[in-house]
């Protein structure tokens, strides 16, 4: 054995290798030959990386909480298109009877909703109508993007104001039951 080897604690472990200096010596740098775990841990640790096994384990995992959060959320949308809708109708109520106010009654199933954000050619009191209308043109549409319905006289009440819901047709279960004025309110 060289007289240089000597034994050094390295890491707590015992080692024997050649600690001379690597410059003067003519030496490459050596790691001491140390006992087993010491030597495989150091080896570990210059060969790290990422397996394929734990990356199909971390996709996996990533894939099931995605199809949990979409199973929790989606339905949650629909139930939020309802009750926007229903608000929706409240409002619009309301801008009727502020323009039934103004023009002593209610504008005509011709008419319809567009007589509330601009004046109808055919108003009696057209002098009465509020400058900017009553509503936001634009805003008499459901949350699935289709006009709002109106009749005057209303078969229900009054007046109908009234969405077909997510199918558009008349009818419907669930979410794709009809949503109008007569119905209960939000």
């Amino acid at each position: 054995m060289d007289e240089r080897a000597e034994k050094r604690s390295v890491f707590g472990v015992r080692c024997l290798g050649f600690w001379g200096n690597p410059k003067t010596e003519n030496r490459k740098p050596e790691i001491a030959l140390c006992s087993g775990i010491l030597a495989e841990s150091l080896t570990r640790r210059r060969q790290r990386g990422i397996t394929l096994i734990e990356l199909l384990v971390v996709l996996t995992i990533l894939a099931f909480i995605s199809a949990l959060v979409v199973i929790n959320v989606l339905p949650e949308r629909d139930r939020a298109a309802v009750k926007k809708a229903k608000i929706d109708i409240t409002t619009i109520e309301g801008a009727l009877d502020q323009y039934r106010l103004d023009m002593m009654s209610y504008p005509s199933t011709e008419q319809g909703l567009s007589a509330l954000s601009a004046a109808p050619a055919d108003a009696l009191n057209a002098s009465q109508y509020r400058p900017g209308g009553y509503l936001r043109a634009g805003a008499a549409v459901d949350p699935w993007g289709r006009p709002y319905q109106y009749r005057f006289p209303g078969e229900h009440g009054a007046l109908d104001v009234f969405s077909y819901g997510a199918d558009g047709q008349t009818g419907g279960e669930g979410l794709d039951a009809d949503i109008g004025n007569w119905i209960d309110k939000p």
